[in-house]
């Protein structure tokens, strides 16, 4: 996770130069955020915000390292957070700017891409799920990395050539860790595989089924 933060940190300070703050998801995250920082002599320049509280976070905020770290229980907050990224989300893809940045540059708020997307995020139940899901994978994450090696099924990890959320080492990692496990990345596209290249998972998911029924 620490070695994420740190991938993660470097694509966001050559994305945005002039970025003032960073809140990393949480404590461990941070550390690579810090190593980050260090190495581009902006280490304690730009402020820098953690959540987990962990003695770790604490010192460095006395070694000047991190502006701050806090340890909150209360779910309540975190649904509201999600809520408000999730509205705020909607709103952003009627914009032409951002449907173009976040897209291939050629799509309008019509595209229906931008549509089934603003659609996801509607109501309640997309915040739930959301939120499901991610409890879910950070609370089963260990012991998922602990056992993905004894994965003996056909496998196929399939990741976008510009992903920005996913530092692009992960995925020829995690191939090279299941064995005999086949690695597609496709060119030009971000993190949202289904939502930009659907016939690329598609055609994906028919590879791995025929390498099934050869096996």
């Amino acid at each position: 996770v620490s070695e994420m933060g740190r991938d993660v940190t470097f694509n966001v300070l050559d994305d945005f130069p002039q970025i003032a703050g960073l809140m990393p998801y949480n404590d461990e995250t941070a550390h690579g955020s810090i190593e980050a920082l260090r190495e581009r002599g902006l280490l304690g320049k730009i402020k820098l915000v953690s959540r987990n509280g962990t003695p770790k976070a604490v010192d460095a905020v006395k070694q000047g390292w991190s502006h701050g770290t806090h340890d909150i229980d209360c779910p309540g907050i975190g649904t509201a957070l999600t809520t408000s990224a999730f509205v705020t989300a909607r709103a952003a893809l009627s914009l032409v700017g951002f449907a173009r940045q976040f897209g291939r540059g050629n799509e309008s708020p019509g595209h229906p891409w931008v549509h089934a997307l603003s659609r996801s995020l509607e109501g309640r139940g997309a915040v739930a799920s959301f939120l499901i899901e991610q409890r879910a994978m950070f609370d089963e994450l260990d012991d998922i990395v602990a056992r993905v090696g004894q994965v003996r099924v056909p496998t196929m990890v399939v990741a976008g050539g510009r992903d920005r959320l996913i530092p692009p080492a992960t995925a020829p990692e995690l191939a090279d860790v299941i064995p005999f496990a086949h690695l597609r990345v496709v060119p030009g596209v971000g993190h949202l595989l289904p939502v930009f290249a659907p016939g690329e998972v598609v055609r994906a998911v028919d590879d791995i089924e025929a390498l099934g029924t050869r096996a």
